[in-house]
């Protein structure tokens, strides 16, 4: 069991630090993004901080419009443009820490070894789990079964070492 044990706590890690590990920054993490459905702005989301949401301002009456992004019919003839003034930080600043918060577990139960990678964050199964968001997907975040999947190798590694390392040593005996 102690082979096993350490092969099997070898294995979990190696899963939890490809799923740790964030993929580059993209425009989700940059102010002045502009939603293509409702053409108004939109926040960012910082990471290690939390999220951003803009502060709207309204032109004034004189000002010349336009096309303005966020531009707002509010009668027939008079239109109303809503500009970005700067952005709040939500909350105070409140990050989960979606990397840091991924744990990695060996247990040992009626004489079976179980490895168990988690993350108790409240948005952890749509970014990298079952729920996955297709646009987290597309920004590269692995799930929890592509970091396992990316891992098998390195587990099948472990093991065989395990296997020999017990082989030699207990068997020696």
């Amino acid at each position: 069991m102690p082979y096993l044990k350490k092969a099997m706590t070898l294995s979990v890690r190696a899963v939890q630090e490809r799923v740790a590990e964030y993929p580059p920054s993209t425009e989700a993490n940059q102010p002045g993004r502009i939603s293509i459905k409702t053409h108004k702005p939109m926040g960012y989301y910082e990471r290690g901080r939390g999220w951003w949401y803009p502060i709207m301002t309204r032109a004034t009456l004189g000002e010349k419009i336009g096309k303005s992004v966020g531009a707002i019919k509010t009668s027939k003839n008079i239109r109303v443009a809503t500009n970005v003034a700067g952005y709040k930080l939500a909350d105070g600043g409140l990050s989960e820490m979606l990397g840091r918060s991924w744990d990695a577990q060996t247990i040992e139960i009626e004489g079976a070894i179980l490895g168990v990678v988690g993350n108790n964050t409240s948005y952890a199964e749509y970014v990298q789990g079952d729920k996955q968001w297709r646009g987290h997907k597309a920004r590269g975040w692995l799930t929890v079964d592509q970091a396992l999947e990316m891992s098998q190798d390195d587990i099948n590694k472990f093991f065989e070492e395990a296997t020999d390392e017990f082989i030699k040593t207990e068997l020696a005996k």
